[in-house]
């Protein structure tokens, strides 16, 4: 019984050493397409509304917003005209 909850306690001291670092690696990978798309973002401002956050190598989940909405660009830079 002994050698039973040693090793029980060994595995569970590994596990909580291995599991949040494995987490953490596919949190990092799963947002990158996220922060990517975030920096493209960034670089649209109103004199270049013409930029498009292309959807080509995103996930899905991602690559369907760009579907949603895709003259908002325009019609925000319609709006943002004084004229």
């Amino acid at each position: 019984m002994a050698r039973f909850r040693l090793g029980f306690w060994a595995i569970l001291l590994a596990s909580l050493a291995v599991f949040p670092l494995v987490g953490y690696q596919v949190a990092r990978h799963g947002i990158r397409p996220v922060q990517q798309m975030t920096s493209t973002a960034r670089h649209i401002t109103s004199t270049n509304l013409r930029e498009r956050i292309l959807p080509d190598g995103y996930p899905v989940e991602l690559a369907s917003e760009d579907k949603k909405e895709p003259e908002l660009p325009l019609r925000l830079g319609n709006f943002l005209r004084w004229d």
